[in-house]
């Protein structure tokens, strides 16, 4: 299920706040006014919190006078309000109105993009969101919502159905021409869009997006030709030059001269520190299929508890050769249903805690909670993906003889693994017999051009996703490679921080009750640990230099 929006103004988050525990039949009136208002509010007006809950509930409320929102923010937080209400209601299928419209519907009435439509969500096209059975969420737009849309932006509507999208051959002249003006004139990516927009008779802003996607591309491949150097923010680049020295262990004290003359306090370097492992939080996909007893209060309790989903876990640092991958065993109905509740469960937690995290003051000890919480998950998807090895290479080399682990074939049993629900009955091994018939098929057919592993050894990192919401939470490979150059007492701090031992790994609160300390002190260990294994490390560099 999709997760829910994120509220960007607090005086809507406030009203969400005070009503979703209402009644369900005042949940559902409130949907309405919601659908309602959006035709209503002045774009260009603003609206106090008293306002908004008058125009939305009927009542005037104990809103403050003092804070002004923009009515264009009102319009586009009205959209995550009705998602959000949906969700509280439990709001289903055959709940939404008769001729109720999907996007594609909408996509097909205006000839427009579905890009298109989720930019007129922002405008005041409201969507209902609606359980459509296996943990899926949909959305649907009623008829008179779509009406009052078309009416107050009939030419909006009819201009974007009118608009030609850039072509392959006008991207590829495109393109042609910005590698000629930065090679003869020096030109910037901006410089070339500007230039650019006028010649094809395009949009500046458009034309920018297809040089920088065009980059992107190239970055992404191996030999790729980027046109432009990619630039990053001098504050972008800061942040992470700060996140990345507290990986080392460095203290707030050191790294605040990473921020340059601006006498940053501890208490700063700190919020900074915080406030960029949030943002690293909130651009992940995490989108995983989900019962509402993942909602349940003793949920937790009863997920995680079995010892199959605690203990014995997959090394995290382990790597697995094409004999032992051909050697591994299926885990049995119960290990796997297990294992894949507990997976599924954890991802909710994440991404419920991250849609519930403070923009401007997240807290350590939330942050600390969501990225232990992943990091168990990919154990524990690493493990269900390892199961299916064995049975996976043993169907493939049938027809394929293999000196390593296909890399690909790794990522399509990760597919399985992250769209399987075992709540709804099924194994996950016949799953993975038609994802591995599909794999067979396409490899046949691009045998000549599909790139494998070039290693023997496929590390456990190939396990996880292959976007990136494991890695910046894995330990750096100094870390567990010289994590003898730390204490005894810091090195199990670490080791039970990232589930060395094949323990699930642990937050700083549960090792300060383990231990007999305070997080802080846990904390401070598990610095000290760091900059003895970075020191180690360095050493070792120098040696071999």
């Amino acid at each position: 299920m999709a997760p829910l929006p994120r509220f960007r103004v607090p005086a809507m988050q406030e009203l969400h706040r005070q009503v979703r525990f209402a009644n369900r039949q005042t949940l559902l009136r409130l949907i309405e006014s919601a659908e309602r208002a959006a035709s209503e509010i002045d774009a260009d007006g603003v609206y106090t919190e008293k306002q908004l809950s008058r125009l939305l509930t009927g009542f005037t409320g104990a809103g403050s006078d003092d804070e002004l929102t923009p009515g264009a923010a009102v319009i586009r937080d009205l959209s995550t309000l009705v998602e959000r209400l949906c969700h509280d209601t439990g709001y289903a299928l055959d709940e939404a109105p008769d001729g109720a419209l999907t996007t594609t519907d909408l996509m097909e009435r205006w000839s427009v993009s579905r890009k298109t439509v989720e930019r007129y969500r922002t405008q005041g096209l409201i969507a209902r969101r609606v359980a459509s059975g296996a943990g899926r969420a949909e959305l649907r737009f009623t008829v008179s919502v779509v009406s009052r849309f078309e009416e107050a932006r009939a030419a909006s509507v009819e201009r974007a159905a009118k608009f030609e999208r850039i072509g392959d051959d006008e991207r590829a002249r495109m393109i042609h021409r910005a590698r000629r003006y930065k090679r003869l004139l020096r030109c910037s990516l901006n410089q070339s869009a500007e230039r650019l927009a006028k010649r094809f008779g395009r949009s500046h802003e458009g034309v920018r997006q297809v040089l920088r996607r065009h980059d992107e591309e190239q970055r992404a491949q191996a030999h790729g030709a980027p046109i432009f150097a990619e630039v990053i923010r001098r504050d972008v680049r800061m942040r992470f030059d700060v996140l990345e020295g507290a990986r080392r262990g460095e203290e707030p004290a050191k790294l605040s001269k990473l921020l340059g003359p601006t006498n940053a306090t501890r208490r700063q370097v700190t919020h900074m520190i915080n406030t960029t492992r949030a943002r690293l939080l909130r651009r992940l996909a995490l989108d995983a299929p989900t019962v509402p007893l993942f909602g349940h209060a003793d949920a937790r309790s009863v997920i995680l508890a079995p010892p199959a989903v605690r203990e014995r876990l997959f090394d995290p640092n382990a790597t697995i050769d094409l004999a032992a991958a051909r050697a591994t065993k299926p885990l049995t109905a119960e290990q796997e249903r297990t294992a894949s509740n507990a997976m599924l469960y954890l991802l909710h937690c994440a991404r419920a805690e991250i849609e519930e995290l403070a923009t401007s003051t997240p807290s350590a000890t939330a942050l600390d909670r969501i990225e232990t919480d992943l990091r168990w998950a990919r154990m524990l998807r690493a493990q269900l993906i390892v199961s299916q090895l064995g049975v996976a290479l043993k169907s493939l080399e049938a027809t394929t003889p293999l000196t390593t682990i296909p890399a690909d074939l790794i990522v399509a049993i990760g597919r399985v693994v992250d769209r399987h629900a075992p709540f709804h009955g099924g194994r996950l091994a016949a799953a993975t017999a038609v994802a591995i018939n599909r794999y067979t098929a396409g490899h046949r057919r691009a045998a000549s051009s599909r790139a494998v592993a070039t290693v023997r050894d496929i590390p456990v990192e190939r396990l996880a996703p292959s976007t990136t919401w494991a890695i910046w939470l894995l330990p750096p490979p100094w870390l567990t490679r010289f994590l003898d150059a730390a204490g005894d007492a810091e090195a199990h701090i670490i080791t039970r921080r990232y589930g060395l031992d094949g323990a699930a790994p642990a937050t700083r609160e549960e090792l300060a009750t383990e231990f007999g300390g305070t997080s802080q002190q846990m904390a401070r260990l598990e610095r000290a640990a760091s900059r003895a294994a970075h020191a180690a490390a360095q050493a070792a560099e120098s040696r071999s230099l």
